[in-house]
């Protein structure tokens, strides 16, 4: 399996206040933004206003991002060099600096110039490969590409949080298509459709303009509900309250249909396949027009705990879903509000404005609205009762099997301040993800290949490249600990080290000298080039073993996503074997979810444990006492 592809690159590194250059959306630069709470309601219109004004004025005064750097060829195979395990068989080893040489003195250069036309192209070097990837990938989309984010604050002030945030999201979509800024990037692929096909997917945009609504799953049902009329008049947040209570609440009357679900949540091809079936009437193809041209979704689970907030983020219980929506907000239990994001058109961070600009608008009383709005509309979908939802029916056990196959745990460690960190200068990404490699050492992991994702879009149609954490200064650090004859200064000295390290690596990664995304392009790039020219042959590179494991091979997946308006981070596994670690501090603590297959439940298990105790240990070699000793964890 080519991990790379299933590396989730969510987040990006994101541990302070994210600027212009970390978001890559010009519109959204320099932003302070201050609301007061309760405000009357007729300034509800000026406050929003002013709220997309400040962004637009920050986007004038902003310099366009630069494109996304090309690193050099001999950089990129020097770093990569230097990477091969110390240990290990050696004749492996040999074979493998034979292979990068040869790559270096033969294709490499030919590969390399191809992509040197490319990034002197609108969209550079890396972007179409990376669309490309994504939406070549085969695997379903829960659990594998989209990921889930809680985004509700304790301090919203509104009734009803589901309608806010949907009303919030609105008003967002319709300034952004409204001003179009060149330099969003990202930002103008949000709200989307990651529609399936047989090879390969595509992104249908939502509609766009005045009129907008939202479609609700709940209880097997699907709803349609106006949001705005033709004159961009937004329904008013008590009616939409309303509506969406009477949907979640009374079912019992309603007519008996077919749950959709399966239709987005299997592997691409077969919900291409079961697409296709499901739109041969045309009511059905109507049906799912209208929810390609929602901005988003809402989902109302059977129960309030359906399973748990993370399996709700994740993926659900198998119903009220769809996965081709990139934006599925999910109702939490206590009123909180998720979403769960595909993937495919953007990373986290070009949603942190959403994100923000719900929170800072959920203080605001909004108007009333005299505006008359129709009903809901019930979308009942024609289900050939012999071929087609037996069809359904096995496509959601397949879901189901799939999903109940990951395990989840939170684990806040307390005391884990991000000031205190700094003041030893060390970089707080860099000490978490000594805590990782520490753990998993501890727990029967040998020096296991680890993947951090981290931002390039400040530079113009940049995503993200992945660090690979792994180096010989953390395996140094571990061996350290491990050492009972070490002092404590020496094994300070070594944590430094790996830290700093780690820190020089993440700058490169971040200034677009990262190795990842440029072997990647250079293998995507070939195999485009001998599909044309019809040789199946392949550099002996890219299939080398060591090569494989170095930079394909993902035991630890890792992203970090942090800020006010992020309360909870959750993706899958990537390796059967392996762990995902999605994290996102606060100011004093760590907090983490952990994901893992349950055949790897015992190692699992022992990981999470260490966790605590690692960053115990490394905190008191930094020489800082830990604020608080208290620490949870929650099995999800």
């Amino acid at each position: 399996m080519d991990s790379l592809l299933f590396s989730l690159a969510v987040g990006g590194n994101s541990l302070e206040p994210l600027s212009w250059e970390q978001t890559g959306l010009g519109l959204w630069a320099s932003e302070v933004v201050t609301v007061q709470p309760s405000l009357r309601s007729d300034d509800h219109d000026v406050e929003t206003k002013r709220l997309m004004r400040e962004r637009v004025i920050s986007h004038a005064k902003s310099t366009p991002p630069k494109p996304l750097p090309l690193p050099d060829l001999s950089d990129t195979l020097d770093t990569l060099e230097k990477m091969s395990p110390i240990e290990g068989d050696k004749e492996k080893v040999a074979a493998f600096i034979e292979n990068v040489k040869s790559f270096r003195t033969g294709v490499g250069e030919k590969l390399h110039n191809i992509l040197k036309e490319k990034a002197n192209q609108e969209k550079g070097w890396l972007s179409d490969l990376w669309g490309e990837m994504y939406n070549g990938i085969r695997l379903p989309a829960p659990g594998f590409v989209s990921f889930g984010i809680k985004v509700t604050s304790d301090d919203w002030c509104c009734e009803s949080k589901m309608a806010h945030a949907v009303l919030a999201t609105c008003e967002y979509h319709q300034k952004e298509t409204e001003q179009k800024p060149s330099a969003m990037n990202q930002a103008e692929s949000l709200f989307n459709n990651h529609k399936p096909g047989r090879g390969s997917d595509h992104l249908k945009p939502c509609k766009t303009g005045p009129e907008q609504h939202i479609v609700v799953f709940s209880k097997g049902q699907i709803y349609k509900i106006q949001i705005a009329n033709r004159e961009g008049s937004l329904i008013s947040h008590a009616r939409l309250a309303e509506q969406l209570e009477t949907l979640q609440e009374a079912s019992d009357q309603r007519q008996e249909t077919t749950d959709l679900t399966p239709l987005t949540a299997v592997g691409r091809d077969q919900c291409a396949e079961l697409q296709q079936q499901f739109a041969s009437t045309e009511a059905n193809k109507k049906l799912i027009g209208t929810i390609d041209d929602a901005f988003c979704c809402v989902c109302f689970d059977a129960t309030p705990n359906a399973g748990s907030v993370n399996r709700q983020l994740l993926a659900g219980d198998g119903y009220n879903r769809w996965f081709d929506k990139t934006l599925q907000f999910i109702q939490l239990p206590k009123e909180r509000i998720g979403v769960t994001i595909e993937h495919t058109p953007a990373d986290a961070t070009a949603w942190f404005p959403l994100f923000k600009y719900i929170n800072d608008t959920s203080k605001l009383e909004r108007p009333s609205n005299s505006a008359i709005f129709p009903e809901p509309e019930q979308l009942i979908p024609e289900i050939e009762p012999l071929i087609l939802k037996p069809e359904i029916e096995k496509a959601r056990k397949s879901f189901e099997d799939a999903i109940s196959d990951i395990e989840l745990k939170d684990i806040v460690i307390e005391g884990v301040s991000r000031q205190a960190i700094k003041d030893c200068e060390v970089s707080p990404d860099a000490f978490y993800q000594m805590v990782f490699q520490v753990a998993v050492g501890k727990a029967g992991y040998q020096h296991p290949p680890v993947y951090e994702s981290v931002s390039m879009s400040k530079f113009k149609y940049g995503r993200t490249e992945g660090l690979r954490s792994r180096s010989p200064e953390s395996i140094a650090l571990i061996d350290a600990l491990n050492n009972t004859g070490l002092s404590d200064k020496e094994k300070r000295a070594c944590l430094i080290k790996a830290v700093n390290a780690h820190s020089a690596g993440l700058k490169k990664c971040k200034d677009g000298e990262g190795i990842h995304r440029h072997l990647f392009a250079l293998e995507k790039t070939g195999d485009a080039l001998y599909q044309e020219q019809k040789d199946s042959r392949k550099p002996e590179l890219f299939t080398d073993p060591v090569y494989l494991e170095l930079i394909k091979k993902n035991t630890l997946s890792t992203s970090c996503v942090a800020g006010p308006d992020i309360n909870r981070f959750v993706f899958g596994p990537v390796e059967d074997d392996g762990f995902g670690i999605a994290y996102y501090p606060t100011a004093e603590a760590l907090r983490i979810t952990v994901s893992w297959k349950i055949e790897n439940r015992n190692r699992a298990q022992e990981f999470v444990e260490e966790l605590t105790l690692s960053a115990k240990e490394l905190f008191r070699l930094l020489g800082i006492e830990r604020r608080k000793s208290h620490n949870s964890m929650s099995f999800v």
